[in-house]
Parts: structure tokens; sequence; C-alpha cells
């Protein structure tokens, strides 16, 4: 636990620093919020026009889509906010940033973490939250105190899913020294399973984002129970499943970020 403390203590001290560095470009981060509400604005009056035409997609309305799409966001957006430049550990193995971080008394993935913070992210959240309240009106849906609590907990479990999920993949830079293939070979689902109801998609692919890439706990079985289209699954899988999903992910990229960094030897240059 003391080192547990110690590690968050220094990690606060690295964002109030990288905080600090943000600041100094007000204009470019404003400006990149914007940019990043407008190009959601527009994917989402492109879902519409889809669901205009099909009027429903495996049974769930428009205003179902834009709440799971909204709920996929806020978690994307607090997953960009602290942990976006964790696509760098693999510029690190490269050139030797590394070494420098290994001399310090700080542990290494403190110190990458804390190295950026990305302050036009918190768009992604604002929208997102706006998005979501925007779609229950509309759906009618009650704003129980159960309701708001277990949508608070599964938007911070599916930010520590995604985390998992990234620096996990992003740590197999230690053996491949190129991470980013494998970042970019899941964005694509990442964004299926953002922008749609994924049965849709078939058994076979449900099973893949449950199980190797869960990313269906970040919006998918939340928002069938939230929506009430959690017809045939087990009441466990929608409540427990995200909480379990995250601790599992995380622990998982844990171990793997550990076992890469002991096999670490320098970039050799």
């Amino acid at each position: 636990m003391t080192e547990l403390r110690r590690a968050l203590r220094h990690y606060g001290l690295y964002l109030r620093l990288a905080v600090k560095s943000q600041r100094v470009y007000r204009a470019d981060t404003w400006l990149m919020s914007v940019g990043i509400i407008l190009i959601n604005v527009i994917d989402m009056l492109l879902l519409g026009v889809l669901l205009r035409t099909f009027v429903r997609l495996g049974g769930w309305n428009v205003w179902d889509v834009v709440f799971l799409y909204c709920m996929f966001l806020m978690s994307m957006g607090i997953q960009s906010l602290f942990t976006m430049h964790l696509r760098e550990i693999e510029v690190h193995v490269q050139d030797g940033t590394l070494d420098q971080m290994l001399i310090r008394p700080v542990p290494v993935l403190v110190q990458v973490l804390g190295q950026k913070v990305h302050l036009k992210d918190i768009s992604h959240i604002l929208l997102g939250v706006a998005g979501v309240v925007l779609a229950a009106d509309r759906l009618g849906l009650p704003w129980t105190a159960a309701r708001i609590a277990y949508l608070a907990v599964t938007v911070l479990c599916g930010a520590a899913l995604l985390i998992g999920i990234s620096l996990a993949l992003c740590s197999l830079a230690f053996w491949t020294m190129h991470a980013s293939v494998f970042m970019s070979g899941t964005q694509e689902i990442e964004e299926i399973v953002q922008h749609y109801p994924v049965h849709i998609f078939g058994t076979w692919f449900l099973q893949l984002i449950s199980t190797l890439l869960p990313f269906a706990f970040v919006n998918y079985y939340p928002s069938r129970l939230l929506l009430h289209h959690e017809d045939g699954l087990p009441s466990w899988l929608l409540v427990a499943g995200p909480p379990v999903a995250a601790v599992v992910v995380v622990a998982i990229a844990l171990r793997v970020w550990h076992m890469g960094l002991a096999r670490y030897q320098g970039s050799g240059s």
C-alpha cells in the first residue's frame, strides 16, 4: 500500500505538470475540442440517415443507437484524456528513451502515463453525457438513483477496459518493436462496437468482442440493460460483467507490461 500511495502521488505530480504544459497552447486545445465535437456530431447524423432508411437495426431505433454511441464516447473520452499517449511506448522502445525512465526512482508506467494529459478529449466526455441524457429523454427512460449509479460505474469500467486493452497491445512493442499495427487492427472493431448493436453481425462476432477483445462490455451489454433490451441474456452478465471484465483485462495488461519491461535490453543505439 505504501508503494501504491507513493506511485499515485508521483502520478499526480506528473499530471499537474502535463496540465500546465497544455494550458500554454489554449487556442490549439479549444480548436481541437471543437473539431472533435463536430466529427462526432457528423458521425451521429450519418447514423441517423442510415436508421431513417432502415428504421431499426436489430430491433434498436435511432435513439437506442445514440445512447449506445454516446455511452462508448464517455468511456473513450476518459481513456483518451489520460492514456492516449500509450501509443508512444513503441517510440520509447525504438529510440531508447525508456532508458532514462529506468534510472529514475519512479515506476516506469507512472512516468509513461504521466507524460501527457489530453485536455481536448474532455469534449468526448461532455458530448457523450449530452447524448446519453438526450437519448434517455427521447426514449422516456427514468433517471433513478440505481440507474445513474449503474451508468457511472459501467462508464468507469469501460474506460478501464479500453485502457487495459490499449496498454496490453502497446506493450507488445517490447517483443515486436512496432505495436501500432495491433492498435490499428483493433480500432476498426472498436468503431463497430461504438456505432452499432453488435448482435446484428452474428454470434461469432459477439463472442469475439465478449472474450478475446471484450469491447462489448464498454457499451453494448450495459446499454441492453439500461434500454430494456436484456431479453435472452443472464442478469449477472449485464450487471457484473463490466466490472469483472475490467479487472481481468487490467490485470492481464499489467502482467504483459511487466513481462515486456523485464525483457527490455535497450535500443542498441
